[in-house]
Protein backbone atom coordinates (compact mmCIF):
# COMPACT_ATOMS: atom_id res chain seq x y z
CA UNK A 1 0.00 0.00 0.00
CA UNK A 2 2.53 2.67 0.29
CA UNK A 3 4.49 1.46 -2.55
CA UNK A 4 1.38 1.52 -4.26
CA UNK A 5 0.63 5.39 -3.03
CA UNK A 6 4.62 6.31 -3.72
CA UNK A 7 4.08 4.79 -7.42
CA UNK A 8 1.06 7.32 -7.36
CA UNK A 9 2.74 10.52 -6.44
CA UNK A 10 5.68 9.42 -8.92
CA UNK A 11 3.08 9.42 -11.65
CA UNK A 12 1.66 12.86 -10.51
CA UNK A 13 4.87 14.72 -10.19
CA UNK A 14 5.48 14.87 -14.50
CA UNK A 15 2.11 15.92 -14.94
CA UNK A 16 1.86 18.48 -12.68
CA UNK A 17 5.69 20.00 -13.97
CA UNK A 18 4.03 20.46 -17.13
CA UNK A 19 1.12 22.14 -16.08
CA UNK A 20 3.42 24.26 -14.30
CA UNK A 21 5.51 24.85 -17.19
CA UNK A 22 2.44 25.85 -19.00
CA UNK A 23 1.76 28.64 -17.07
CA UNK A 24 4.73 30.31 -17.08
CA UNK A 25 4.69 29.63 -20.42
CA UNK A 26 5.36 33.39 -21.59
CA UNK A 27 2.64 34.79 -23.99
CA UNK A 28 3.92 36.73 -27.58
CA UNK A 29 3.88 40.80 -27.20
CA UNK A 30 3.58 42.32 -30.63
CA UNK A 31 2.77 46.43 -30.54
CA UNK A 32 1.08 46.50 -33.84
CA UNK A 33 0.55 49.82 -34.11
CA UNK A 34 4.39 51.11 -32.97
CA UNK A 35 5.53 48.63 -35.30
CA UNK A 36 3.74 49.37 -38.21
CA UNK A 37 4.25 53.39 -37.55
CA UNK A 38 7.94 53.08 -36.98
CA UNK A 39 8.28 50.98 -40.46
CA UNK A 40 6.31 53.20 -42.16
CA UNK A 41 7.68 56.53 -40.84
CA UNK A 42 11.57 54.83 -41.96
CA UNK A 43 10.86 53.92 -45.52
CA UNK A 44 8.96 56.22 -47.25
CA UNK A 45 5.55 56.98 -45.89
CA UNK A 46 7.26 60.17 -44.15
CA UNK A 47 6.60 61.55 -47.78
CA UNK A 48 3.84 59.53 -48.73
CA UNK A 49 6.54 56.66 -50.79
CA UNK A 50 3.90 54.05 -51.19
CA UNK A 51 6.17 52.33 -53.67
CA UNK A 52 9.36 52.37 -51.62
CA UNK A 53 7.20 51.44 -48.47
CA UNK A 54 5.58 48.15 -50.37
CA UNK A 55 9.36 47.38 -50.94
CA UNK A 56 10.57 47.40 -47.76
CA UNK A 57 7.50 45.27 -46.76
CA UNK A 58 7.95 42.57 -49.45
CA UNK A 59 12.19 42.52 -48.18
CA UNK A 60 11.03 42.04 -44.78
CA UNK A 61 8.76 39.14 -45.43
CA UNK A 62 11.63 37.28 -47.54
CA UNK A 63 13.86 37.67 -44.42
CA UNK A 64 11.65 36.78 -41.73
CA UNK A 65 10.69 33.99 -43.86
CA UNK A 66 14.38 33.06 -44.17
CA UNK A 67 15.30 33.58 -40.41
CA UNK A 68 12.59 31.26 -39.62
CA UNK A 69 13.49 28.84 -41.63
CA UNK A 70 9.90 29.03 -43.32
CA UNK A 71 10.54 29.61 -46.93
CA UNK A 72 8.10 28.83 -49.93
CA UNK A 73 10.13 26.60 -52.28
CA UNK A 74 12.23 27.96 -54.55
CA UNK A 75 12.07 29.79 -58.28
CA UNK A 76 11.49 26.33 -59.90
CA UNK A 77 9.25 24.95 -57.15
CA UNK A 78 6.86 26.96 -55.20
CA UNK A 79 5.05 25.58 -52.15
CA UNK A 80 2.76 28.06 -50.35
CA UNK A 81 3.39 28.18 -46.42
CA UNK A 82 0.48 30.08 -44.49
CA UNK A 83 1.38 31.29 -41.08
CA UNK A 84 -1.28 28.93 -38.90
CA UNK A 85 -1.96 28.26 -35.07
CA UNK A 86 0.60 25.37 -35.53
CA UNK A 87 2.99 26.73 -36.84
CA UNK A 88 3.53 29.75 -33.97
CA UNK A 89 6.62 28.46 -32.30
CA UNK A 90 8.22 32.42 -32.10
CA UNK A 91 6.63 35.90 -32.05
CA UNK A 92 8.28 36.80 -35.40
CA UNK A 93 6.15 34.96 -37.08
CA UNK A 94 3.24 37.25 -36.36
CA UNK A 95 4.96 39.86 -38.82
CA UNK A 96 4.70 37.88 -41.80
CA UNK A 97 1.09 38.31 -41.98
CA UNK A 98 1.28 41.40 -40.52
CA UNK A 99 4.00 42.73 -43.41
CA UNK A 100 1.77 41.07 -45.84
CA UNK A 101 -1.04 43.20 -45.10
CA UNK A 102 0.78 46.60 -45.15
CA UNK A 103 2.45 45.37 -48.57
CA UNK A 104 -1.46 45.27 -49.65
CA UNK A 105 -2.16 48.02 -48.63
CA UNK A 106 0.81 50.28 -49.37
CA UNK A 107 0.40 48.37 -52.86
CA UNK A 108 -3.25 49.64 -53.01
CA UNK A 109 -2.46 53.49 -52.37
CA UNK A 110 0.12 53.20 -54.84
CA UNK A 111 -2.35 52.22 -57.37
CA UNK A 112 -4.75 54.84 -55.96
CA UNK A 113 -2.08 57.81 -56.43
CA UNK A 114 -1.31 56.33 -60.16
CA UNK A 115 -5.27 56.74 -60.68
CA UNK A 116 -5.08 59.73 -61.47
CA UNK A 117 -3.06 59.87 -64.65
CA UNK A 118 -4.44 56.31 -65.66
CA UNK A 119 -8.10 55.20 -64.34
CA UNK A 120 -7.75 52.21 -65.03
CA UNK A 121 -5.43 51.87 -62.17
CA UNK A 122 -8.76 51.93 -60.06
CA UNK A 123 -10.06 48.53 -60.63
CA UNK A 124 -6.50 47.05 -59.50
CA UNK A 125 -6.66 49.35 -56.53
CA UNK A 126 -10.02 48.00 -55.37
CA UNK A 127 -8.72 44.17 -55.50
CA UNK A 128 -5.88 44.78 -53.49
CA UNK A 129 -7.81 46.79 -50.97
CA UNK A 130 -10.57 43.74 -50.70
CA UNK A 131 -7.34 41.64 -50.67
CA UNK A 132 -5.98 43.33 -47.61
CA UNK A 133 -9.28 43.63 -45.79
CA UNK A 134 -9.64 39.80 -46.34
CA UNK A 135 -5.92 38.90 -44.68
CA UNK A 136 -6.28 41.45 -41.78
CA UNK A 137 -9.77 39.57 -41.09
CA UNK A 138 -7.89 35.83 -40.95
CA UNK A 139 -4.60 37.52 -39.12
CA UNK A 140 -6.98 38.46 -36.35
CA UNK A 141 -9.07 35.11 -36.29
CA UNK A 142 -4.99 33.26 -35.92
CA UNK A 143 -4.64 36.10 -33.15
CA UNK A 144 -7.68 35.42 -31.56
CA UNK A 145 -7.42 31.02 -31.65
CA UNK A 146 -3.98 30.77 -31.42
CA UNK A 147 -3.65 31.75 -27.59
CA UNK A 148 -0.40 32.46 -27.46
CA UNK A 149 -0.87 35.90 -27.55
CA UNK A 150 -1.44 38.57 -24.27
CA UNK A 151 -4.39 40.86 -23.74
CA UNK A 152 -2.43 43.71 -25.10
CA UNK A 153 -1.62 42.01 -28.55
CA UNK A 154 -5.28 40.70 -28.99
CA UNK A 155 -6.59 44.50 -28.73
CA UNK A 156 -4.12 45.64 -30.55
CA UNK A 157 -4.48 43.26 -33.58
CA UNK A 158 -8.43 43.19 -33.47
CA UNK A 159 -8.23 47.81 -33.52
CA UNK A 160 -5.82 47.20 -36.07
CA UNK A 161 -8.10 44.84 -37.80
CA UNK A 162 -11.24 47.26 -37.57
CA UNK A 163 -9.09 50.42 -39.13
CA UNK A 164 -8.23 49.02 -41.83
CA UNK A 165 -11.59 47.35 -42.96
CA UNK A 166 -12.71 50.78 -42.35
CA UNK A 167 -10.41 52.41 -44.08
CA UNK A 168 -10.60 49.67 -47.32
CA UNK A 169 -14.67 50.68 -46.81
CA UNK A 170 -14.09 53.84 -46.67
CA UNK A 171 -11.97 54.11 -50.06
CA UNK A 172 -14.43 52.12 -51.80
CA UNK A 173 -17.36 54.17 -51.11
CA UNK A 174 -17.06 56.32 -54.26
CA UNK A 175 -17.59 53.43 -56.13
CA UNK A 176 -20.39 51.74 -53.90
CA UNK A 177 -21.57 55.18 -51.98
CA UNK A 178 -21.66 53.02 -48.77
CA UNK A 179 -21.12 55.39 -46.18
CA UNK A 180 -22.77 53.54 -43.56
CA UNK A 181 -20.20 50.52 -43.80
CA UNK A 182 -17.33 52.49 -42.64
CA UNK A 183 -18.95 53.65 -39.88
CA UNK A 184 -19.49 50.26 -37.61
CA UNK A 185 -15.65 49.56 -37.77
CA UNK A 186 -14.09 53.29 -37.25
CA UNK A 187 -16.39 53.22 -34.30
CA UNK A 188 -14.88 49.91 -33.02
CA UNK A 189 -11.19 50.96 -33.68
CA UNK A 190 -12.48 54.85 -31.95
CA UNK A 191 -13.10 52.60 -28.67
CA UNK A 192 -9.98 50.26 -28.71
CA UNK A 193 -7.33 52.91 -29.41
CA UNK A 194 -9.36 55.31 -26.88
CA UNK A 195 -8.44 52.41 -23.90
CA UNK A 196 -4.77 51.35 -25.59
CA UNK A 197 -4.43 55.26 -25.23
CA UNK A 198 -4.73 55.58 -21.51
CA UNK A 199 -2.76 52.38 -20.24
CA UNK A 200 0.16 53.01 -22.05
CA UNK A 201 2.96 55.44 -21.52
CA UNK A 202 3.30 58.93 -22.97
CA UNK A 203 5.56 58.30 -26.23
CA UNK A 204 3.40 55.35 -27.25
CA UNK A 205 -0.07 57.59 -26.02
CA UNK A 206 1.52 59.79 -28.70
CA UNK A 207 1.22 57.66 -31.77
CA UNK A 208 -2.40 56.42 -30.58
CA UNK A 209 -3.65 60.11 -30.45
CA UNK A 210 -2.44 60.10 -33.95
CA UNK A 211 -4.41 57.62 -34.82
CA UNK A 212 -7.71 58.75 -33.23
CA UNK A 213 -7.26 61.91 -34.81
CA UNK A 214 -7.40 60.12 -38.14
CA UNK A 215 -10.40 58.31 -37.10
CA UNK A 216 -12.32 60.92 -36.05
CA UNK A 217 -11.87 63.02 -38.86
CA UNK A 218 -12.91 59.68 -41.49
CA UNK A 219 -15.84 58.98 -39.09
CA UNK A 220 -17.38 62.70 -39.20
CA UNK A 221 -16.25 62.85 -43.19
CA UNK A 222 -18.58 59.58 -43.01
CA UNK A 223 -21.13 61.31 -41.41
CA UNK A 224 -20.91 64.15 -43.34
CA UNK A 225 -21.89 62.45 -47.05
CA UNK A 226 -24.73 60.58 -45.24
CA UNK A 227 -26.17 64.15 -44.08
CA UNK A 228 -25.24 64.90 -40.96
CA UNK A 229 -24.93 68.88 -41.11
CA UNK A 230 -23.35 68.95 -37.52
CA UNK A 231 -20.52 66.74 -39.25
CA UNK A 232 -20.29 69.07 -42.35
CA UNK A 233 -19.44 72.03 -39.60
CA UNK A 234 -16.82 70.22 -37.58
CA UNK A 235 -14.87 68.99 -40.79
CA UNK A 236 -14.61 72.64 -41.89
CA UNK A 237 -13.83 74.04 -38.70
CA UNK A 238 -10.85 71.45 -38.17
CA UNK A 239 -9.27 72.89 -41.27
CA UNK A 240 -6.88 74.92 -39.21
CA UNK A 241 -5.66 72.09 -37.70
CA UNK A 242 -1.61 71.52 -38.32
CA UNK A 243 -1.88 67.74 -37.31
CA UNK A 244 -4.93 67.19 -39.43
CA UNK A 245 -4.75 69.97 -41.97
CA UNK A 246 -3.07 67.69 -44.79
CA UNK A 247 -5.15 64.73 -44.38
CA UNK A 248 -7.96 66.54 -44.29
CA UNK A 249 -7.75 68.50 -47.29
CA UNK A 250 -6.63 65.32 -49.13
CA UNK A 251 -9.92 63.56 -48.27
CA UNK A 252 -11.56 66.99 -49.05
CA UNK A 253 -10.37 67.39 -52.35
CA UNK A 254 -10.63 63.34 -52.88
CA UNK A 255 -14.60 64.13 -52.25
CA UNK A 256 -14.74 67.00 -54.38
CA UNK A 257 -13.20 64.94 -57.21
CA UNK A 258 -15.91 61.86 -56.75
CA UNK A 259 -18.79 64.73 -56.85
CA UNK A 260 -17.30 66.28 -59.84
CA UNK A 261 -17.30 63.15 -61.68
CA UNK A 262 -20.94 63.52 -61.85
CA UNK A 263 -20.73 67.18 -62.70
CA UNK A 264 -21.72 67.05 -66.49
CA UNK A 265 -23.29 70.23 -67.28
CA UNK A 266 -24.10 73.74 -65.69
CA UNK A 267 -27.29 75.97 -66.08
CA UNK A 268 -26.26 79.37 -66.40
CA UNK A 269 -27.85 82.84 -67.69
CA UNK A 270 -30.87 80.52 -68.91
CA UNK A 271 -28.19 78.23 -70.78
CA UNK A 272 -26.91 74.60 -70.50
CA UNK A 273 -23.93 74.00 -70.71
CA UNK A 274 -21.78 70.73 -71.31
CA UNK A 275 -18.70 70.37 -68.78
CA UNK A 276 -16.16 67.60 -70.50
CA UNK A 277 -13.41 68.49 -68.16
CA UNK A 278 -12.67 66.86 -64.87
CA UNK A 279 -10.50 70.30 -64.35
CA UNK A 280 -13.52 72.22 -64.77
CA UNK A 281 -16.28 70.16 -63.28
CA UNK A 282 -13.55 70.22 -59.75
CA UNK A 283 -13.04 73.93 -59.96
CA UNK A 284 -16.77 74.65 -60.68
CA UNK A 285 -17.22 72.23 -57.38
CA UNK A 286 -15.18 74.18 -55.45
CA UNK A 287 -16.61 77.79 -56.65
CA UNK A 288 -19.95 76.00 -54.93
CA UNK A 289 -18.40 75.48 -51.59
CA UNK A 290 -16.11 78.44 -51.51
CA UNK A 291 -18.66 80.98 -50.00
CA UNK A 292 -19.66 78.25 -47.23
CA UNK A 293 -15.65 77.72 -46.73
CA UNK A 294 -15.34 81.80 -46.41
CA UNK A 295 -17.77 82.19 -43.48
CA UNK A 296 -16.01 79.10 -41.39
CA UNK A 297 -12.90 81.24 -41.98
CA UNK A 298 -12.65 84.11 -39.56
CA UNK A 299 -9.03 85.19 -40.66
CA UNK A 300 -8.44 87.93 -44.05
CA UNK A 301 -5.37 86.42 -44.82
CA UNK A 302 -6.81 82.52 -44.42
CA UNK A 303 -9.58 83.93 -46.70
CA UNK A 304 -6.96 85.42 -48.59
CA UNK A 305 -5.00 82.35 -48.92
CA UNK A 306 -8.03 79.99 -49.78
CA UNK A 307 -9.01 82.45 -52.83
CA UNK A 308 -5.83 82.28 -54.69
CA UNK A 309 -5.32 78.73 -54.74
CA UNK A 310 -9.13 78.53 -55.90
CA UNK A 311 -7.78 81.13 -58.59
CA UNK A 312 -4.94 78.92 -59.76
CA UNK A 313 -7.73 76.61 -60.22
CA UNK A 314 -9.48 78.73 -62.62
CA UNK A 315 -6.55 79.94 -64.23
CA UNK A 316 -6.30 75.39 -65.15
CA UNK A 317 -9.71 75.46 -65.87
CA UNK A 318 -9.68 78.65 -68.27
CA UNK A 319 -6.61 77.53 -69.97
CA UNK A 320 -8.24 74.28 -71.17
CA UNK A 321 -11.37 75.83 -72.77
CA UNK A 322 -9.45 77.96 -74.32
CA UNK A 323 -7.14 75.12 -76.21
CA UNK A 324 -10.49 73.79 -76.87
CA UNK A 325 -12.15 77.32 -78.47
CA UNK A 326 -8.90 77.19 -81.02
CA UNK A 327 -11.23 74.26 -82.99
CA UNK A 328 -14.35 76.79 -82.49
CA UNK A 329 -14.89 78.69 -85.94
CA UNK A 330 -17.00 80.99 -84.59
CA UNK A 331 -14.65 81.80 -81.73
CA UNK A 332 -11.91 84.39 -83.04
CA UNK A 333 -14.79 86.70 -85.59
CA UNK A 334 -17.42 86.65 -82.30
CA UNK A 335 -14.04 88.44 -80.11
CA UNK A 336 -13.13 90.31 -83.15
CA UNK A 337 -17.16 92.22 -84.17
CA UNK A 338 -17.95 92.05 -79.88
CA UNK A 339 -21.70 90.88 -81.35
CA UNK A 340 -24.02 88.08 -82.26
CA UNK A 341 -24.35 84.75 -81.18
CA UNK A 342 -21.83 82.73 -78.50
CA UNK A 343 -20.98 79.24 -79.09
CA UNK A 344 -21.99 77.05 -75.88
CA UNK A 345 -18.28 76.53 -75.82
CA UNK A 346 -17.74 80.23 -75.67
CA UNK A 347 -20.08 80.81 -73.38
CA UNK A 348 -18.67 78.50 -70.82
CA UNK A 349 -15.13 80.45 -70.96
CA UNK A 350 -17.60 83.48 -70.37
CA UNK A 351 -18.90 81.73 -67.24
CA UNK A 352 -15.47 80.70 -65.88
CA UNK A 353 -14.03 84.19 -66.25
CA UNK A 354 -17.24 85.48 -64.76
CA UNK A 355 -16.18 83.74 -62.02
CA UNK A 356 -12.51 84.45 -62.23
CA UNK A 357 -13.48 88.41 -61.94
CA UNK A 358 -15.62 87.65 -58.53
CA UNK A 359 -12.84 85.97 -56.68
CA UNK A 360 -10.48 88.48 -57.74
CA UNK A 361 -12.88 91.51 -56.38
CA UNK A 362 -13.19 88.84 -53.28
CA UNK A 363 -9.80 88.37 -52.93
CA UNK A 364 -8.74 92.05 -53.40
CA UNK A 365 -11.95 93.07 -50.79
CA UNK A 366 -10.19 90.50 -47.82
CA UNK A 367 -6.89 92.68 -48.65
CA UNK A 368 -8.34 95.74 -47.91
CA UNK A 369 -9.95 94.21 -44.40
CA UNK A 370 -6.33 93.52 -44.01
CA UNK A 371 -4.64 96.93 -45.16
CA UNK A 372 -7.57 99.02 -43.54
CA UNK A 373 -6.57 97.28 -39.91
CA UNK A 374 -2.72 97.99 -40.59
CA UNK A 375 -3.44 101.43 -41.45
CA UNK A 376 -5.36 101.99 -38.21
CA UNK A 377 -3.14 100.43 -35.94
CA UNK A 378 -5.16 98.04 -35.20
CA UNK A 379 -3.12 95.21 -36.63
CA UNK A 380 0.75 95.05 -36.74
CA UNK A 381 2.64 93.96 -39.75
CA UNK A 382 4.86 91.19 -39.30
CA UNK A 383 8.79 91.26 -38.94
CA UNK A 384 10.82 92.00 -42.53
CA UNK A 385 7.34 92.81 -44.17
CA UNK A 386 6.13 96.52 -45.47
CA UNK A 387 3.51 98.21 -43.91
CA UNK A 388 1.03 99.53 -46.74
CA UNK A 389 -0.16 103.16 -47.25
CA UNK A 390 -3.68 104.77 -47.92
CA UNK A 391 -2.87 105.40 -51.92
CA UNK A 392 -2.45 100.98 -51.42
CA UNK A 393 -5.99 100.76 -50.01
CA UNK A 394 -7.01 103.20 -53.15
CA UNK A 395 -5.72 101.10 -55.62
CA UNK A 396 -6.90 97.95 -54.53
CA UNK A 397 -10.62 99.89 -54.65
CA UNK A 398 -9.32 101.00 -58.02
CA UNK A 399 -8.62 97.65 -59.37
CA UNK A 400 -12.04 96.30 -58.11
CA UNK A 401 -13.83 98.78 -60.09
CA UNK A 402 -11.84 97.39 -63.08
CA UNK A 403 -12.77 93.89 -62.26
CA UNK A 404 -16.86 95.38 -62.09
CA UNK A 405 -16.40 97.03 -65.44
CA UNK A 406 -15.05 93.57 -66.69
CA UNK A 407 -17.86 91.89 -65.93
CA UNK A 408 -20.27 93.82 -68.89
CA UNK A 409 -17.90 93.35 -71.31
CA UNK A 410 -17.48 89.41 -71.33
CA UNK A 411 -19.04 87.58 -73.95
CA UNK A 412 -22.28 86.74 -73.86
CA UNK A 413 -23.24 89.31 -71.34
CA UNK A 414 -23.39 92.87 -73.17
CA UNK A 415 -27.10 92.92 -73.38
CA UNK A 416 -27.36 91.77 -69.96
CA UNK A 417 -29.21 94.89 -68.09
CA UNK A 418 -30.07 93.43 -64.96
CA UNK A 419 -26.00 92.42 -64.31
CA UNK A 420 -25.10 96.01 -65.22
CA UNK A 421 -27.35 97.78 -62.88
CA UNK A 422 -26.06 95.63 -60.00
CA UNK A 423 -22.10 96.31 -61.31
CA UNK A 424 -23.81 99.75 -61.91
CA UNK A 425 -24.34 100.26 -58.39
CA UNK A 426 -21.13 98.10 -56.53
CA UNK A 427 -19.01 100.76 -58.78
CA UNK A 428 -20.36 103.80 -57.25
CA UNK A 429 -20.14 102.34 -53.60
CA UNK A 430 -16.53 101.68 -54.43
CA UNK A 431 -15.85 105.18 -55.71
CA UNK A 432 -17.28 106.59 -52.76
CA UNK A 433 -14.94 104.07 -50.52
Amino acid sequence: MADGTKNMTESDTPADDIRIEEKKKPLYNLKVLAAIREAQLAHGLRHNDYQLYRQYCSRRIRRLRKNLDFIQGDRRNFRKKEVTVDVLRDDRFLLIPLMTIERCWAYSMQLKEESLQDSRKKFSMRNKLRKAAKYVVAFEKLVEESGVCDARTQLEVEGYSAWLQGTVLFELADWSHEWRAPVEFFNKALAIYSKLKVAVNEEEAEIYGSRLQELEVKLRFCKHHLGDKSATDTLLAMRGNEALGDKLDNLLASARERQAATLSEVTWKGRTLAVKHEKVRLFLLNVGLIHEELEKTSSSDDCVNMLDKLLFECKDALQIIRDDLKNDPSFKPRQQVNAGPVSPLHFLHTYLSYHRLQLTILRNKGLVDTYQKIVSGEMQVDDGKKAPKLQDLVRLQEIIIQNLNELTHLAGLEDDEELKKEVEGQVLAYKAH
